[in-house]
C-alpha cells in the first residue's frame, strides 16, 4: 500500500510550490472546512498524485521539509523571498493536478522549491472534538455517501454491520465510502473503521443527516510501528498489491468486460482491472493469490488455485498449501452475464441510485445496470442467478433465490424445506434484509 510507506517513516522526495490561500472547492470534498483542519502553526496543501491517491490520501497531516533549493534552473536568477525550508505542516485537502509528487502550499509566497516530506499523526485534541467525524451527502435511506472526517491517520476501510457480518464499503474518488440497498438501511447503523496502519475502532451512527458533521465516541491512537500492511482485511479502493506493480497490457483483455477486477488465467498472483476499455495487470502480494469471488487478494488456502506458474510468486513452499483440482469441470465465465440478452429497463429504476449493479426482484437471473442514471437490464448464464452481495452472476448453491422466473433449477417450493447454501467466508444469504454493496465483487470481512 503506497499510503502506508508515507508513514513508515522514509522521506519522500518532489517538487512543492506556494499558491496563495485556500479558495474552496478542493478534490476531498471537505468544504466547508471546519476547525479541525485549522490549528495554530498548521497549513493546508493539495497533494500530487503519489500523495493523493485517488482521495486516500485525503485528511493525512504532512511534514514537509526544504533547503531552500530551487525546483527550476530557470528560476536560480532570481532572488526568492519565500524559500520553502520548514519543517512545514500541513493537511492535505485537496489534489494537485500538476503535481506528480509534491505539494502546492495555500499560503503566500512564490517559486518551486525542492523538498522531503513523509506522513505524521495529525495533531491530537483533548475532548468530544478530537474523535472522529462522519458527514452524509447526498443520501436518502437507499443510497448514501458517507465521509471520515478529524481522523489521526488515514481511513483505508470502512464497514457496516450487517446480520453478524462485516460488510467492507468501496471508497469513491472524491473522498466518500458508498452504499446501497434495495431494503431501507436501518439506523443506528454500526460501523467500524480500519486505519492506514490497520487499527480498527467500532462506532454506532445514530441516524442519517446530511451536510452536518456527526461526532463519533472514537479515534484512532495514531500511526502503528511495526505494522504490516497486508493484515488490513477491509481495503475501500479495491485489492491490496505490491509495491510498482501497474502494468499497462493489451487492451483486448477488457473488451466486452465490465469495469473491475478479473483473474489471470495463466497466473493465480495476478489479476487484471479494466477501466474504461484499459487493461492494467497486477499483482498481489508475496504469498497471497487473487480470490476471483471476492474480487480480492487472498490466502491460498482460502482460495485454491489451479494455475501452477503461481509458483514463482509465492516461494517454494506453495504446493504444501495448494490442494489439486481432481476432474475439475470446464470453468465457466460466470463473473461476466451474458452479451446475446440485453434489453433497455424501465427509465426510471436508476433514479437515485448510483453507478453499480442492481438485483431484479423479479426475476433471479436477471439484473440491472445503472450507469450516469441510465439503466440497462442483462441476464446470466443459462443456470446461474444473480448474486446481489458479491455483484456477479453465481450458482444457486451459493446464493439461493426465491423469486426465479424462467429459472427452474432454483426454483423453492413453498412447503418444501429450504435448502441452506454451502458455506463462503463473508457472504450472507439472509435476502430479507439483504445489503447490496456498489462495487462489484465488494469484499466483506468477519
Amino acid at each position: 500500500m503506497a499510503i502506508w510507506r508515507h508513514y513508515s517513516g522514509q522521506l519522500m522526495d518532489g517538487n512543492s510550490s506556494y499558491y496563495g490561500y485556500y479558495q474552496g472547492g478542493g478534490a476531498c470534498s471537505l468544504d466547508p472546512l471546519t476547525s479541525d483542519y485549522s490549528h495554530k502553526g498548521w497549513i493546508k496543501v493539495a497533494a500530487g498524485d503519489g500523495e493523493f491517491q485517488k482521495s486516500l490520501g485525503c485528511g493525512m497531516c504532512v511534514e514537509i521539509k526544504g533547503q531552500g533549493i530551487l525546483a527550476e534552473l530557470a528560476e536560480k536568477g532570481t532572488i526568492p523571498k519565500t524559500p520553502i525550508i520548514g519543517p512545514i505542516f500541513a493537511f492535505v485537502i485537496d489534489r494537485c493536478g500538476n503535481c506528480k509528487q509534491g505539494f502546492d502550499l495555500y499560503a503566500p509566497g512564490s517559486n518551486q522549491w525542492k523538498t522531503q516530506f513523509r506522513a505524521v499523526d495529525c495533531p491530537r485534541v483533548t475532548g468530544i472534538n478530537g474523535n472522529i467525524k462522519f458527514r452524509f451527502v447526498e443520501s436518502n435511506p437507499w443510497a448514501m455517501k458517507v465521509q471520515t472526517r478529524n481522523t489521526r491517520v488515514v481511513t483505508v476501510g470502512l464497514e457496516i454491520s450487517h446480520n453478524g457480518k462485516w460488510i467492507c464499503l468501496p471508497r469513491s474518488d472524491d473522498n466518500y465510502f458508498l452504499l446501497g440497498s434495495r431494503n431501507r438501511i436501518q439506523f443506528p447503523l454500526r460501523v467500524r473503521l480500519t486505519s492506514v496502519s490497520g487499527e480498527q475502532v467500532e462506532s454506532t451512527i445514530t441516524e442519517l443527516k446530511n451536510d452536518v458533521d456527526i461526532t463519533s465516541s472514537v479515534q484512532f491512537s495514531g500511526f502503528i510501528k511495526g505494522s504490516d500492511p497486508r493484515t488490513i482485511k477491509c481495503y475501500g479502493q479495491g485489492p491490496t498489491m505490491g509495491r510498482n506493480n501497474d502494468e499497462l497490457v493489451d487492451d483486448k483483455f477488457c473488451t466486452g468486460k465490465l469495469d473491475g477486477y478479473y483473474l489471470d488465467p495463466r497466473d493465480c498472483a495476478a489479476f487484471y482491472q479494466c477501466s474504461r476499455g484499459s487493461a492494467f495487470r497486477k499483482r498481489c502480494l508475496r504469498g497471497q493469490v487473487f480470490n476471483d469471488i471476492l474480487k480480492t487478494c487472498d490466502s491460498p488456502m482460502n482460495f485454491p488455485c489451479r494455475q501452477r506458474t503461481i509458483t514463482s510468486a509465492l516461494g517454494p513452499n506453495i504446493e504444501k498449501v495448494m490442494k489439486p483440482v481432481v476432474n475439475p469441470k470446464p470453468q465457466q465465465d460466470v463473473s461476466e452475464p451474458s452479451k446475446n440478452i440485453l434489453q433497455k429497463a424501465e427509465d426510471n429504476f436508476c433514479t437515485g441510485k448510483f453507478d453499480g449493479f442492481y438485483d431484479d426482484p423479479n426475476n433471479c437471473t436477471m439484473f440491472y445496470q445503472c450507469l450516469n442514471g441510465r439503466a440497462t437490464k442483462r441476464q446470466c448464464l443459462k443456470g446461474m442467478v444473480f448474486n446481489a452481495l458479491l455483484k456477479t452472476c453465481d450458482t444457486p448453491q451459493d446464493f439461493p433465490c426465491r423469486t426465479t422466473e424462467g429459472a427452474d433449477t432454483v426454483q423453492l417450493e413453498p412447503n418444501r424445506p429450504e435448502v441452506k447454501p454451502t458455506h463462503r467466508q463473508g457472504m450472507d444469504t439472509d435476502r430479507g434484509q439483504s445489503l447490496t454493496n456498489l462495487a462489484a465483487g465488494a469484499k466483506m470481512s468477519a
